[in-house]
């Protein structure tokens, strides 16, 4: 994915320090879940979703300990995209 504000779009979606603290979201990984996001969702695969999606993720990862990882990643991403709407 090629933007040149790409940073300033993920510091301003990881505006606390506490978000910041421990995986960074990268270019690589934005690219993934676009392409996650093409296959599951076109109408919202953008970059701006992509990254929420994934800081959403890392906060759960972080404040829930005992996350099952045999949860469907689509799964997690229908729960998002509702509460990510409203």
């Amino acid at each position: 994915m090629k933007n040149d504000n790409l940073e300033d779009v993920i510091m301003i979606d990881m505006n606390s320090e506490d978000d910041q603290i421990g995986y960074d979201i990268n270019e690589k990984d934005i690219d993934s879940m676009l392409l996650f996001l093409q296959a599951t969702d076109p109408d919202n695969a953008t970059p701006k979703v992509a990254i929420d999606f994934l800081a959403s993720l890392k906060r759960n990862m972080r404040d829930n300990a005992n996350i099952d990882f045999g949860v469907d990643l689509v799964d997690l991403y229908k729960k998002f995209i509702i509460t990510y709407k409203k």
